[in-house]
């Protein structure tokens, strides 16, 4: 019987309420409160940036150690930590430097810093990016080597995955009291946060060139690699762990399966939970809906209600609501609740999603139905956003896309749907078929990585072959079924509503999974062993 941690740091460069970014914000603060909740002393190490929200921080103390001082890429930073802690008890160790508080978003320029700047395209990464992941990271290092009263540190994606390392070349008895965790939360190209070179990797980290060989990645350096050999790699669901050990993946991994497995990088996979409590439709307070219902019970009147409302204050042709918003409006939808049917996509506008192949599937779906509605809420790649533009343009009353985000808007297109579109090439996860489960919306998703939770013909649907036509095919398939037996897709809302409720809880996640996860490596002695190949 392994013994439970009692003291557990979590890494992160977003946390949700804090700095949100993608899905990683949601795992880092729910993880975090849930352990407090387990009576585990959790504290939470976020760089503090400009666009941080204090609304959740409480008793906030400015430099709670001293200053130090940080070499990064042959440049001096003067880094300071302030502390604090959240409502839910969770304590925050603010990494405080310029590099951070001047940026408006956790990871990519906004349309504020375009307009300043123009060479500053919203959307992208900022150029001093791996200075921000290598100065947080080693700063983090430094607290460890001042307070290493901790028995677990859990560093969450390949912006913190060299801590680890890091730690134990700068104190090789402090490494060795405390255990590693490092997640990947995602995997797919462009998110691995790697060095150009093995010089860089050299002139960024200070870490020996042999660790450094080892973890390349043609000429690129890896973090996920480094990590492999210093921690315990885990990851957001069993079938994407499985995915990112198999060479067949090496494209949807910019290689990364195939060094795993050249490896023999063990990985965990553990699927992220998710709390009810912050989206009960039964609660508008909490759903942020305009009219409540009750999938759990079979309660659906409340979800036409909220379809109504956005009918006639989002749908119309006319735009009625105010243009002062971070979103803009393309299209328009003609909706007959008798007739129509209506398919929704929320989040990224990106390759990874498969939004090109819902954009050309769509195009086939509503030439073959006139029925069939399409409402589509994101940002991301600017072409991609283009041809969602373009096709809300050519398809009047059919396609409706808002361009940007809002969360009390992101959530009403889902709970005002009847399906949501989930065509992504990979997925590490996901939490928006939880989400849309939750609104009595059922998923029709790709069977990829953690979208194979979804129980197919029972909790959603999944297809097997990511094309337009096969995509187009199922959603014209499941648009006739839904008016000739309606019946059988309420009983299935509400069962996935109540599944999802009962096994995918956080409590559930944490106590079931993580704490034994945590707890059986909390005996392991990890030194790192050279591993040529």
């Amino acid at each position: 019987m392994y013994s439970k941690p009692t003291n557990i740091w979590i890494v992160s460069r977003e946390c949700d309420g804090i700095a949100e970014a993608g899905g990683v914000k949601n795992v880092t603060c729910s993880l975090s409160e849930g352990l407090v909740e387990q009576g585990i002393k959790t504290t939470l190490f976020i760089p503090r940036y400009g666009c941080t929200n204090f609304s959740k921080i409480k008793n906030y103390i400015n430099n709670v150690i001293p200053e130090q001082k940080i070499i990064v890429n042959n440049q001096e930073y003067i880094v300071s930590y302030d502390g604090a802690e959240t409502y839910s008890g969770v304590k925050v160790i603010f990494i405080v430097h310029q590099i951070f508080s001047e940026k408006n978003e956790v990871y990519t320029y906004s349309a504020k810093d375009e307009e300043l700047n123009a060479l500053n395209c919203r959307g992208i990464g900022f150029h001093d990016t791996l200075e921000m992941d290598v100065l947080f990271q080693k700063a983090v290092v430094l607290y460890t080597l001042l307070d290493n009263q901790v028995d677990l540190i859990h560093c969450h994606d390949a912006t913190t995955a060299i801590i680890p390392a890091l730690t134990y070349y700068a104190n090789k008895d402090v490494f060795s009291k405390i255990k590693y965790v490092v997640t990947i939360h995602n995997a797919g190209p462009g998110y691995h946060h790697d060095f150009s070179s093995l010089n860089q990797a050299i002139e960024y980290t200070n870490l020996p060139v042999e660790i450094l060989q080892n973890s390349m990645n043609y000429n690129r350096v890896e973090p996920f690699l480094i990590a492999s050999k210093f921690a315990e790699i885990s990851t957001v669901s069993p079938w994407y762990a499985e995915e990112l050990i198999n060479p067949a993946n090496s494209e949807n991994t910019a290689n990364l399966s195939v060094l795993f497995e050249a490896h023999k990088t063990v990985i965990t996979g553990i699927t992220n939970g998710i709390d009810y409590s912050r989206y009960e439709p039964q609660h508008t307070d909490i759903s942020l809906l305009p009219f409540p219902f009750n999938p759990l019970k079979g309660e659906f009147e409340g979800k036409i209600s909220n379809r109504n409302y956005f009918i006639n204050n989002y749908c119309l042709e006319k735009n009625i609501f105010s243009k002062d918003l971070s979103f803009t409006r393309h299209g328009f939808l003609n909706i007959d609740n008798e007739k129509s049917v209506l398919f929704c996509f929320h989040g990224r506008i990106v390759r990874q999603k498969g939004i090109d192949l819902l954009t050309q599937a769509a195009k086939i779906a509503m030439d073959a139905n006139p029925n069939i509605k399409f409402l589509i809420l994101g940002q991301g790649e600017v072409e991609l956003e283009n041809n969602l533009i373009s096709l809300s343009s050519e398809n009047k009353g059919g396609f409706l896309y808002f361009q940007g985000y809002e969360k009390a808007l992101s959530r009403l297109v889902v709970a005002v749907s009847d399906f949501i579109l989930l065509p992504s090439r990979f997925e590490p996860c996901g939490l928006e078929d939880f989400i849309a489960q939750f609104f009595g919306t059922i998923p029709i998703a790709h069977a990829t990585g953690g979208l194979n939770k979804i129980l197919n013909e029972k909790t959603g649907f999944l297809y097997e072959e990511n094309t337009p036509q096969i995509i187009a095919n199922k959603i014209i398939s499941i648009a006739d079924s839904f008016k000739l037996n309606k019946s059988f897709f309420v009983d299935l809302a509400k069962k996935a509503s109540n599944y999802v409720q009962e096994n995918y809880s956080w409590k559930n996640v944490i106590e079931n999974y993580y704490i034994p996860f945590y707890s059986s490596i909390s005996s392991k002695d990890f030194i790192y062993v050279s591993s040529k190949i």
